[in-house]
């Protein structure tokens, strides 16, 4: 098997990450806290469907389709049924 696209996943230059918000028990935000934590030095982006320009700092769109680029990985962190 090639590691050929794990490089992605393992080391992404970019990442999105889908449904954080600024509650404190968010999901999304917690992951995104992380990773600014953690020292990402990659491109950041939130998606969130609420008027947020930007959550934690970090720029934020309301829909996926308002990307400006195409992120090397999202992490999802939205509710099952949406």
């Amino acid at each position: 098997m090639s590691t050929r696209y794990l490089e992605s996943l393992f080391n992404p230059a970019s990442i999105v990450v889908i449904g954080a918000s600024e509650r404190s028990n968010s999901l999304g935000g917690m992951v995104l806290r992380n990773l600014m934590g953690g020292g990402y030095p990659g491109k950041l982006l939130v998606v969130n469907q609420n008027d947020y320009d930007n959550v934690h700092g970090v720029p934020c769109v309301k829909k996926v389709a308002k990307m400006d680029f195409s992120p090397e990985l999202a992490i999802i962190c939205t509710p099952p049924d949406t």
